[in-house]
């Protein structure tokens, strides 16, 4: 994590602070643990990556996985009759009902490409690297046979992963903004709230009410 340059209107005190706390142990931890599970190729199948529960039950079934297939084996337990959660549930029925209304208006969802589309489509979370959440890498499932994709579904894609880096960056920052104005608030230094103008509000009537309290004492 690099440390920002000492500005005028921080103390010393308080920029030693916020150094020795972006440089701590704990907080190094805490991002390289964020950015090992941004880069995680594994759903729901423990510690095993998607990838090898596609190969083992591809081996056990003798025929090639669709990316569904492989959902329905980390997501859903076929003892219960049930997904492993709500959130499961509802990506399944979504996928599913994308994938009838592209039936329905006359294509057909014929290779691996195109189903990976569609499911980037459902999800709507890929990090920088283009790995969709809980799938792994797009190489994974669609190897290099598959048919390229259409010119709009790649810039479909590319603006999708710019998206998802920007929200990404932006709660980084919002973080880092929020301990930054924690550690000199501890110190009497207030500053406006670029991330949650109402905090302004609420902190401008707060100090505005004791001022009233002390002229009217």
């Amino acid at each position: 994590m690099e440390v920002p340059k000492h500005r005028r209107w921080i103390s010393h005190e308080v920029m030693n602070q916020l150094e020795s706390l972006l440089t701590s142990p704990e907080y190094q931890t805490k991002c390289e643990t964020s950015t090992a599970n941004q880069a995680s190729s594994k759903g729901g199948g423990g510690s095993i990556p998607n990838v090898e529960h596609k190969r083992r039950m591809a081996e056990n079934l003798e025929r090639e996985l669709s990316i569904l297939d492989l959902f329905k084996k980390t997501h859903y337990d076929e003892k219960t009759g049930q997904f492993a959660n709500h959130c499961a549930a509802a990506i399944h029925q979504d996928f599913l009902r994308q994938k009838e209304s592209i039936n329905s208006e006359g294509s057909i969802i014929q290779s691996n490409q195109d189903e990976y589309n569609l499911w980037s489509v459902v999800l709507g979370d890929m990090n920088k690297k283009g790995q969709m959440n809980g799938f792994g890498s797009k190489n994974e499932h669609i190897g290099s046979s598959a048919l390229a994709p259409s010119a709009n579904s790649t810039v479909d894609l590319e603006l999708q992963t710019e998206i998802t880096q920007m929200r990404e960056d932006y709660a980084t920052l919002k973080q880092q903004n929020e301990m930054i104005m924690s550690a000199l608030q501890a110190h009497g230094i207030h500053l406006p709230n670029l991330f949650n103008p109402a905090a302004n509000n609420e902190a401008s009537f707060a100090t505005n009410a004791k001022e009233d309290t002390k002229n009217d004492s």
